[in-house]
């Protein structure tokens, strides 16, 4: 899914499960690509983080990496089920809300200290 996507859509070479086989994981933690933009010729570091239906990772590992990746990101995307859209009872809602959370609590702390 998402690891084959970032592969077709930004060149990178990040490992992917054969077609067929399983939805085990294939990595985890965070997995980074340096790629450079065809155009400009800009240098670009991209990031694959792991699933947040990961059976072993906790919720506070989840929180970790959703902070770390927000801190170092310019823009994040986000992939899920279709069927998951709406529902609020799966991993990805989850994901989601953690990211909302973290998301917010930094948009306020930027707001925080420009007003000081």
């Amino acid at each position: 899914g998402k690891s084959t996507l970032l592969n077709e859509v930004f060149g990178a070479n990040f490992s992917i499960s054969e077609a067929g086989k399983s939805r085990a994981q294939v990595k985890k933690g965070v997995n980074a690509a340096a790629i450079t933009a065809a155009e400009s010729g800009a240098g670009y570091l991209l990031l694959d983080v792991d699933s947040s239906d990961a059976k072993d990772k906790s919720k506070e590992l989840e929180r970790k990496l959703t902070r770390f990746t927000l801190e170092v990101s310019d823009f994040v995307v986000v992939t899920l089920w279709y069927h998951e859209v709406g529902r609020q009872q799966t991993a990805s809602a989850a994901a989601l809300k953690v990211l909302f959370e973290e998301a917010s609590r930094k948009a306020k702390d930027s707001s925080d200290s420009k007003s000081q």
